[in-house]
């Protein structure tokens, strides 16, 4: 019993690591890695870009 309770607690803990991926839109698979780097460099070369600066501008506002 104390290792089923060992797996349920890891599968729970697994399963909110996931969930939280998810919502961040963190690539979860190597497919979904390389995809997610094709759909930069095709913003990088539509100039769809934002300058580091505007970046860190926006999160001293949020979180400072």
């Amino acid at each position: 019993m104390e290792l089923l309770d060992d797996v349920k607690t890891y599968v729970r803990q697994l399963t909110k690591i996931h969930q939280r991926q998810c919502m961040l839109n963190v690539p979860t698979t190597v497919e979904e890695l390389k995809e997610s780097v094709e759909r930069g460099l095709a913003d990088i070369k539509a100039g769809r870009l934002t300058p580091s600066e505007d970046v860190f501008r926006e999160l001293e506002k949020k979180y400072l």
